[in-house]
């Protein structure tokens, strides 16, 4: 989870499976420029694969609020289970009456075989995951963490 404002970087090989992701793009023009339509389609690769639309005719300004110069419309997309086979741009492209317009993009790549997670302050490799220890019989009791003190005899 979280949130790209350049590349989504896949530490395996392809193909990987986003389940749950989402889109958010903004539309914003002059208040006197108002578009009559609007389409925004989302993009995948490969090839440039639509996996999204959204339609609207008819858009209507909100109430004129003084020396307001803008006007923004803002969308978000829940996304269906997106399946990335190959490196490629994710791409909004917003299309109006006046033209098609590129909203944003995201690079989507995959690290090298070979080439694990690293941490950011050091570039070093994450240090290997360890399996659990072996189960131990049940019937036994665990081993102490620490050496069990000597008992004590009271004093009569």
């Amino acid at each position: 989870m979280g949130m790209y404002g350049g590349d989504i970087i896949f530490p395996q090989a392809p193909p990987v499976s986003i389940l749950r992701w989402g889109i958010m793009t903004w539309l914003i023009t002059d208040l006197d420029d108002l578009p009559e339509r609007m389409s925004i389609t989302i993009l995948v690769p490969p090839d440039g694969t639509e996996i999204a639309r959204l339609e609207a005719e008819g858009l209507q300004p909100p109430p004129r609020v003084e020396e307001a110069t803008k006007l923004t419309f803002r969308t978000f997309f829940v996304l269906p289970p997106t399946n990335f086979t190959e490196e490629g741009f994710v791409e909004a492209m917003v299309e109006t009456e006046k033209g098609v317009i590129r909203a944003g993009r995201l690079f989507v790549r995959f690290l090298p075989p070979g080439e694990g997670a690293t941490t950011s302050a050091s570039d070093e490799p994450l240090p290997p995951v360890r399996s659990p220890p072996d189960v131990q019989d049940s019937s036994s009791l665990p081993e102490p963490s620490r050496p069990a003190r000597p008992t004590r005899r009271r004093r009569s």
